[in-house]
């Protein structure tokens, strides 16, 4: 995206059980995917599920497990 309007912005995290819930700012139309790593480097970001198209003005994202991990970061990105 190149509009400040686009921008992606995580506006909500939740733990469900053994799940971690994001929640970020969407563009309707727009494709995001999930990931996660256990460090910050560029080569170790793995994608988590499918790619989600969002429908609204934010999509929820769910990361199986998530909170039975030690130290886990995430990030969403736009795909093509």
């Amino acid at each position: 995206p190149n509009s400040s309007q686009s921008a992606l912005i995580t506006t909500a995290t939740s733990i469900s059980g053994n799940d971690v819930l994001i929640t970020v700012s969407a563009v309707i139309g727009k494709t995001y995917r999930l990931e996660t790593s256990t460090t910050l480097e560029n080569t170790s970001w793995q994608a988590i599920g499918d790619p989600v198209t969002a429908v609204g003005t934010s999509t929820v994202f769910t990361a199986s497990n998530g909170a039975g991990q030690p130290r886990r970061f995430y990030r969403a990105r736009v795909v093509p």
